[in-house]
């Protein structure tokens, strides 16, 4: 048989096929490759080429072909490794929905903090007295996050480049300058007592933009990362809306606790967009998640389990944070 004469009949097909409206070409794996669509340039190339003296060409001949690696935006065929496709509209569509989603899921999480911290100070401005076994799950989960998640997050992160020990200096770093500002702007008494109303609440705010960084960073480093970090975030910023509706009524101003609980609110939005804005460097992505394993442990430790357990001491505030523990135990090894 003439080699002309077996391509014949395909190729007139081929060319009846572009003839029809895009939705109802044929598409079928030997299709692609005789025209190379989906495909490498280079073996696009292959393809077309004309075929070996006494080899007939069949769309038969082509059904053994291996098909393409359509996960990776790969060109998998067999007589070769996969190399990168070219002008592949479904990988573009992929990566663009990527990178999108990598965008849009830290905002979703920034609103729900923002949500969740007007949901406790409404919660604190209507039922005040019956939050107190809120705050001490939260302070469990906070916790939590930061012993099973964050410190063995920094130490997987690390791949050799940091000792364990410096990550625990880190994270004694994170603990430590958060606690001296917190502790330096409680006590500012240079500043006027109508003034001094304000600081806690604000600080407070400055906490939230702090939290909303944190999911933005987290986001950068690694996606499972970022949604532990957004929980924590959204447990605390619970007990957080509480707190500043708290400190404000407890210095007599209603009006003042509204207020800051808009702004505080609206931090955390604000956070994850800065978050997202600033470029890490791989080196550093370790000893950041350090920093924040100190900083929740002190936000757990020293500021959500004191405070609830002043409000009730009895032994069903210190269940209800263990359960908390227990619970970021379970979450974080079905993770891994």
């Amino acid at each position: 048989m003439d080699v002309d004469a077996a391509r014949l009949p395909a190729d007139r097909a081929a060319q009846d096929a572009d003839l029809q409206p895009l939705w109802r070409r044929p598409m079928g794996l030997d299709y692609r490759a005789r025209h190379g669509r989906g495909r490498c340039e280079q073996h696009a190339a292959a393809s077309a080429a004309a075929p070996a003296a006494g080899t007939v060409l069949l769309p038969d001949d082509l059904r053994g072909r291996r098909r393409p690696d359509r996960r990776h935006g790969q060109c998998a065929c067999r007589d070769g490794p996969p190399c990168p496709r070219a002008n592949d509209p479904a990988a573009e569509y992929r990566d663009a929905v990527g990178r999108r989603t990598m965008t849009l899921e830290p905002i979703l999480f920034g609103t729900a903090a923002t949500l969740s911290t007007l949901a406790g100070g409404l919660l604190a401005l209507r039922f005040g007295h019956r939050i107190v076994l809120i705050l001490g799950l939260t302070a469990g989960v906070v916790l939590g996050v930061a012993v099973f998640d964050l410190l063995p997050e920094a130490i997987t992160l690390a791949n050799g480049l940091w000792h364990p020990r410096s990550l625990i200096a880190f994270a004694a770093v994170g603990l430590g300058g958060y606690m001296l500002i917190d502790r330096t702007m409680h006590h500012a008494a240079w500043l006027p007592a109508r003034w001094r109303v304000h600081l806690a609440p604000a600080t407070l705010t400055l906490h939230s933009l702090m939290d909303g960084m944190g999911i933005g960073i987290a986001f950068q480093i690694d996606t499972r990362a970022g949604w532990l970090v957004a929980l924590a975030v959204l447990t605390h910023d619970l007990a957080d809306g509480v707190n500043t509706v708290s400190l404000c009524l407890a210095a007599r101003s209603e009006e003042a606790a509204r207020g800051w609980l808009v702004l505080n609110g609206a931090a955390p939005v604000l956070g994850v967009l800065l978050g997202l804005s600033i470029a890490v460097p791989p080196v550093m992505l370790a000893p950041l998640m350090g920093v924040f394993a100190g900083v929740f442990l002190y936000i757990g430790a020293c500021e959500l389990l004191p405070r609830s357990y002043a409000r009730d001491p009895r032994l069903r505030t210190t269940l209800a944070s263990l359960a908390g523990m227990m619970l970021m135990f379970v979450v974080t090894s079905v993770a891994h």
